[in-house]
């Protein structure tokens, strides 16, 4: 027993390296977009003394918070602190967010040890380690969402304390973490319902000091939040409203959406969402297999599901289905659009989920379900290394990925190294990206001159920076016109990645 417990210490020890060397080997091949400057911006006044205590902004303009506290620009400012120079000022803090995420895997294998089985535990944070979504679109991606996950993970490894164990003082931790999960989104509300659910249906009470100290240590991690609100006359309701204002959407495409969107963690397919029409393999059947492997996990998803059901008798089951299907019920009944990140607010419950039905597996055919256990985490290697081989030689993808930092800072440099005056000309189209060049120009070289135009014939001189497939202006309905791309390619751009750029001298 001894040399077995040995061998999955070992083994998970590998994965975990293997996870951490995807989160933090290919950060300068992450993205950074228009909404990732605002982090950056008050991340730097943070590093020279300005204490903020408002939530996160829509953007470095607007004054309506979309969440309860400034805890995302502190994370962010300790990110830009340790940012060895300017380059890597937007590189530091994804760095933070992926060694978050790396101890959100070590937080998933305590609570699937600790409450399920040694097996479970490895299993579950390995799934976390490896999965692609996972590591391409939140742990490396610079937002205040993705700073979620490891308070996600230590809320519900104290309410399984509370719930599954009947240690009362868990309730405290738990009510901290939740209160300071809502600093980065307002998300975590919806596991108000599921922790109130929960209690009640498993009798849990707590002592009345414990109850009064979670209460206070709650309002206390809201308390910037409330401080800036009050003190602005920047009230709640305002908050709160835009957490109303998404997009209406049917029940039925509510239901599949909601069911649908939290497998994307465990399955190797990020969609065109994320890839547009990026292809990861010119082989396709290499892209079959991989869907092919993504429906075969959806499957035994579900089934992981059902055992549940089936077994609910079991209080661990039982409150993890609760825990796992209540803000999922909640989203398909408000019949609202919904996005993969709004259920970061379950990891890593599917995670747990999928370990234990291939648990099941393990135990009636220990051979055969190792092979596809192997073949599993095989697979998410390989698709995550030709995932980065594709940005690596394309320079990003046409989803909302995007173009990666690397080639952006390659044309930055190449414009300031130009004897030419660094006048920079931009697509009114593509102000996405004129955002983030802007203000990465400036950071490293100093305020460029810059205007826009509405097509080819109004570019005279300066550099014209081109992006002809980004996400935002494409699903915006205001592209650039296509008309121009044959006076573009006519004029030679010079090509970093996806980004194209004209050098024009006056």
């Amino acid at each position: 027993m001894r040399a077995k417990n040995k061998t999955l210490l070992i083994l998970f020890i590998g994965i975990l390296l293997i996870g951490a060397f995807f989160r933090l080997n290919f950060l300068d091949l992450s993205r950074f977009e228009h909404e990732m400057v605002r982090d950056v911006v008050f991340a730097q006044k943070v590093v020279t003394g300005e204490i903020i205590t408002h939530g996160v902004f829509m953007g470095l303009s607007d004054s309506v918070q979309t969440n309860f506290g400034p805890l995302s620009y502190y994370l962010t400012a300790l990110g830009v602190l340790l940012a060895p120079s300017k380059y890597y000022y937007p590189l530091g803090p994804i760095a933070i967010i992926a060694i978050f995420d790396i101890l959100a895997a070590i937080v998933t294998y305590k609570i699937g040890t600790e409450f399920f089985s040694r097996n479970v535990g490895w299993l579950a944070a390995a799934l976390y380690l490896l999965s692609p979504w996972q590591i391409v679109n939140v742990a490396t991606v610079l937002t205040p969402t993705n700073f979620l996950p490891l308070f996600i993970a230590l809320f519900f490894y104290c309410l399984f304390k509370y719930i599954l164990k009947n240690n009362e003082f868990y309730i405290i931790p738990a009510l901290v973490f939740l209160g300071l999960a809502l600093q980065f989104h307002l998300t975590p509300l919806l596991l108000f319902p599921a922790l109130a659910l929960a209690i009640i249906f498993f009798k849990r009470s707590a002592k009345l000091h414990y109850l009064l100290i979670a209460g206070i240590c709650l309002l206390l991690t809201l308390a910037p939040f409330a401080y800036y609100s009050i003190s602005t006359d920047n009230y709640l309701g305002a908050t709160m409203g835009h957490l109303s204002a998404r997009q209406g959407s049917t029940l039925a495409r509510s239901a599949i959406e909601s069911v649908g969107m939290p497998i994307l963690y465990l399955a190797p397919y990020l969609g065109k969402f994320t890839l547009g029409s990026t292809i990861i393999s010119e082989n396709k059947l290499v892209e079959s297999y991989f869907l092919g492997l993504t429906a075969l996990i959806t499957v035994l998803f579900l089934l992981g599901v059902a055992y549940l059901c089936r077994n609910n008798k079991y209080k661990n089951y039982a409150s993890l289905l609760c825990l796992y299907s209540t803000p999922i019920a909640i989203y398909i009944l408000k019949q609202s659009n919904v996005t993969p990140h709004y259920f970061l607010i379950l990891l890593p419950l599917q995670m747990i989920i999928l370990a234990i039905f291939l648990n099941v597996l393990l135990k009636r055919n220990a051979y055969l379900a190792s092979a596809f256990i192997f073949i599993l985490l095989l697979s998410n290697i390989l698709f995550l290394t030709s995932f980065y081989n594709s940005v690596e030689s394309a320079g990003g993808t046409t989803g909302i990925y995007g173009i990666s930092y690397k080639y952006k800072m390659q044309a930055i440099e190449y414009i300031a190294s130009s004897a030419c005056a660094p006048e920079l000309i931009y697509y009114a189209s593509t102000k996405p990206l004129t955002q983030s060049m802007k203000y990465l120009f400036n950071l490293n070289y100093g305020a460029p001159h810059y205007r826009t135009i509405n097509t080819i014939s109004e570019f005279d001189t300066g550099f014209l920076i081109i992006d002809r497939y980004g996400f935002y202006g494409r699903y915006s309905g205001r592209a650039i016109p296509k008309s121009d791309y044959a006076i573009i390619d006519n004029m030679k751009p010079m090509r970093f990645g996806l980004l194209e750029v004209i050098q024009r001298c006056a």
